[in-house]
């Protein structure tokens, strides 16, 4: 497995009335899993911040985002419902950004699982997830306990990571197969950057549009479409990320008709412009492709 090296910032910001200082620290490590799992894992992170609340949004993407996190309450929406408090949550797919808060100490991991990770992990569909926040005790059981009190346990992330790992890998290798077929539409949208027609997945799979987009729907928990669709915003979202400003490429390389078309999907599920949304993530301090931050000023709810 592979690990990068453990990177703490830290800065100082008044605190609200008394004239003191508040140290900020803000500790992000990003693992990758190990090969076996990367059909089901997409990445780590580990996480220690302190200091100050932080609000995040999660835009969606094509992948699932599972929270974990050791004793501390986190507060989670999809903007259409108040802040509801959780303490580890896993986020099903979703075409909706979704809000995340903490006070002022976090500290655990996220996992990115793709839908065939989440499958075989938790033993649900897609469609059993999708536009929620399910505690992940309600997935696990006791097991969700136990795995926490686990990793809290080992005190640094190497350790935390390679244990997460093999508890990942001793499940996935125990769970029931998925269908074939479903796994290869997914594994052909997915390496084709959601570019490939869905007129050639159902000419290739022989089957017809309605069948596919029911059995990958409730497998996957969107259909190839509406898959698709989040697979080319997520790159897009990536190269303007790296800080790319040239919209019409960017358009035209993630299968997007022209700037206009790419205009609409980021507006669709980010509610902003691109640019507006670049700036957006640059000025954020989010480790996973998913969440951009902001601190919560004082007075903020």
């Amino acid at each position: 497995m592979s690990y990068v090296t453990e990177a703490t910032t830290m800065s100082a910001r008044p605190s609200a009335g008394d004239g003191m200082y508040v140290t900020l620290r803000s500790e992000l490590v990003p693992a990758v899993p190990s090969p076996p799992l990367r059909p089901y894992v997409k990445g780590y992170l580990g996480f220690l911040e302190s200091g100050a609340s932080v609000r995040r949004r999660g835009l969606p993407f094509s992948s699932v985002l599972v929270i974990l996190t050791f004793g501390e309450w986190l507060m989670a929406s999809d903007e259409r419902q108040p802040l509801a408090r959780h303490s580890s949550l896993v986020r099903g797919l979703s075409r909706a950004s979704v809000v995340y808060q903490h006070d002022a100490y976090a500290h655990g991991l996220l996992l990115d699982l793709t839908p065939l990770g989440t499958t075989l992990l938790f033993g649900v569909t897609g469609a059993e997830l999708r536009d929620r926040i399910v505690p992940l005790d309600a997935l696990l059981g006791c097991e969700a306990e136990v795995l926490m009190a686990r990793l809290l346990k080992l005190r640094t992330w190497p350790r935390r990571f390679a244990a997460l790992d093999a508890w990942l890998r001793a499940r996935i290798t125990a769970a029931p197969q998925m269908s074939p077929r479903i796994v290869w539409a997914w594994r052909r949208l997915t390496d084709s950057g959601g570019q490939v027609p869905i007129s050639t997945l159902v000419d290739e799979l022989g089957c017809s549009r309605r069948h596919l987009a029911r059995s990958f729907g409730e497998t996957v928990g969107l259909t190839p479409k509406s898959y698709a669709r989040l697979i080319r915003f997520e790159r897009a979202i990536a190269r303007l990320s790296d800080g790319d400003a040239d919209l019409g490429s960017i358009a035209l390389e993630c299968g997007y008709y022209d700037q206009a078309h790419l205009n609409r999907d980021v507006h669709a599920f980010a509610g902003v412009s691109p640019g507006t949304l670049l700036a957006q993530r640059l000025s954020g301090s989010a480790g996973f492709g998913h969440l951009e931050a902001t601190r919560v000023r004082d007075g903020d709810p």
